[in-house]
């Protein structure tokens, strides 16, 4: 049996589905790759680890019968477009250094909902606006499999993320490549959905003509 950060998500989810893995075993397996991975890769760059434990035990405690086919699986968010009121969005700028979001975008809204552990948000170029991840504000995000070559951009932090067996799935966002460019460098699966699939709301409506479209790189895909 592969280890939770060897893991897919809907492996880790069947695994906690079935109870063979507890929602805060995969919590923190998902920390501890970070804690050790981060200081060299930069590819997260806000946390709440904390939080997230206590949101994992209680998910131990009191399972839904519903519960969604991702329960339990460890995420991270970017930190551009989506907002969550757990977590700042800085857009990587160092004007937005204090900013923190009232509530949560909708597609956040439906993460959480259906279970996602968010511990944290991803290194991005600052306002998304490059095809490499080097913001001032956050430093250089590297390879985790050359520190020398690039992640691409602008999903940058989350396809870092996800190669280096941080979290299975991250958010990203892609308006000419910024998620597909990410997951060709990094080794990983991202592409990008037809626009309009995924809602930007409530805070916002459309990005550069509504040609922007948020999703997520994963693993794998099956």
């Amino acid at each position: 049996m592969s280890k939770p950060h060897q893991s897919d998500a809907l492996d880790l989810a069947s695994r906690i589905a079935k109870r063979d893995l507890s929602v805060r075993e995969a919590t923190e397996a998902a920390i501890a790759t970070i804690e050790k991975q981060n200081s060299v890769l930069n590819a997260v760059v806000a946390e709440r680890f904390d939080k997230a434990r206590a949101e994992a035990d209680a998910m131990d405690r009191s399972r839904p019968e519903q519960a969604g086919p991702l329960w339990g699986v460890p995420f991270l968010l970017k930190d551009v477009n989506l907002y969550s009121a757990v977590l700042p969005t800085r857009f990587a700028s160092r004007f937005f250094a204090t900013a923190q979001p009232k509530g949560d975008s909708t597609m956040v809204h439906r993460w959480r909902e259906g279970g996602l552990v968010v511990l944290g948000t991803t290194n991005t170029p600052e306002f998304a606006g490059d095809f490499t991840t080097e913001p001032l504000a956050y430093g250089p995000c590297r390879n985790p499999w050359n520190a020398g070559v690039t992640v691409g951009g602008s999903s940058g932090g989350a396809a870092a993320a996800v190669a280096s067996g941080m979290v299975p799935m991250a958010h990203g966002t892609d308006l000419g490549g910024s998620i597909r460019i990410p997951a060709a460098c990094c080794g990983v699966f991202g592409f990008k959905p037809s626009v309009g699939l995924n809602p930007l709301g409530p805070w916002w409506d459309e990005i550069a003509g509504g040609l922007d479209s948020d999703h997520v790189l994963t693993r794998s895909v099956r």
